[in-house]
């Protein structure tokens, strides 16, 4: 069976998690400007959700596949990076037990997300908590960043890992 190498496949997962940060938070932006520009009472909770559902419905398809396709494409980008990490690839020991505690903060993360996608067209605070989880879980699968960088030094100069 074909596999990417994992700092690939975290790549792919990083790359799509921005993604899906900018979406969410454009969404959440949006939404308070349409909010606020109409006038509406901020306070109201109630009014808040019920706008919440109308202005999800009333979104174009591209969006709306925006907010249905998350769950399915994390669960997807994090099933390739199990499969890229199964086999073996860090011969250190210390940097090997680092990146499993990285990566369990990851799938956690990314559990988190899968569980608040399922609800986010219809509660405008699972929106905002799955924006800031978005941010969470790409510091914890970003290959370049802080917590992964170590492990990948090397890579940038032609070597494997």
């Amino acid at each position: 069976m074909d596999r990417l190498p994992p700092r690939i496949a975290l790549k792919q997962l990083s790359d799509f998690l921005h993604e899906a940060s900018i979406f969410y938070n454009t969404q959440l932006m949006d939404f308070t400007r349409e909010h606020q520009r109409q006038g509406h009472d901020t306070s109201n909770e109630a009014l808040r959700q019920w706008l919440w559902n109308d202005w999800t419905r009333s979104r174009d398809n591209p969006t709306r596949e925006n907010f249905t396709s998350t769950k399915a494409s994390i669960t997807l980008l994090l099933r390739q990076v199990e499969t890229a990490i199964a086999t073996p690839w860090l011969e250190n020991a210390d940097l090997n037990a680092r990146f499993e505690f990285s990566y369990r903060a990851l799938k956690s993360s990314c559990d988190e997300i899968v569980r608040l996608s399922g609800k986010v067209m219809s509660d405008w605070q699972t929106c905002r908590f799955l924006a800031v989880e978005l941010k969470n879980a790409r510091v914890y699968a970003n290959p370049e960043g802080p917590v992964l960088r170590q492990l990948f030094v090397g890579w940038e100069k032609g070597e494997p890992w």
